[in-house]
Parts: C-alpha cells; sequence; structure tokens
C-alpha cells in the first residue's frame, strides 16, 4: 500500500500492435508536414525517438507496445 500522501496514476498500459503503428505514423505524418524537406531516414529517427515502431517479433516487442 501507498502512504497516505502519494497516488499511483496509471496513464497507459498495454498497446495492441495496431495501436502502436497508428500512433507511430500519425506522429511521423505529423513531423513529415512540419519538415517537407527531411529524409524518411530523418522522419523515422525523430519519430522513433517518442513513439517505438512496431515489431513483429513476439520475442522482441516493442518497449512501448508493452507499456515499458
Amino acid at each position: 500500500l501507498l502512504p497516505p500522501n502519494l497516488t499511483l496514476l496509471g496513464l497507459d498500459g498495454h498497446r495492441s500492435s495496431c495501436l502502436q503503428a497508428s500512433l507511430y505514423r500519425y506522429y511521423y505524418d505529423q513531423l513529415q508536414n512540419l519538415y517537407p524537406e527531411w529524409s524518411p531516414a530523418q522522419l523515422e529517427a525523430e519519430t522513433s525517438k517518442y513513439v517505438s515502431l512496431p515489431s513483429t517479433d513476439e520475442q522482441k516487442p516493442s518497449p512501448h507496445n508493452t507499456g515499458g
């Protein structure tokens, strides 16, 4: 149990691969609109700083896909 002056807030749990892919694509598209001169590699690098690319390997899931 937590002490009376502390609370625990969970904002995100397990995300499906479909949701993770949607979040990644949304952020990628937003950056592409803001920086049309960026290459796909630059967009991928910047997007990956904030949203993990979904993994298709069940043994190595994306860290953000599992809430980690």
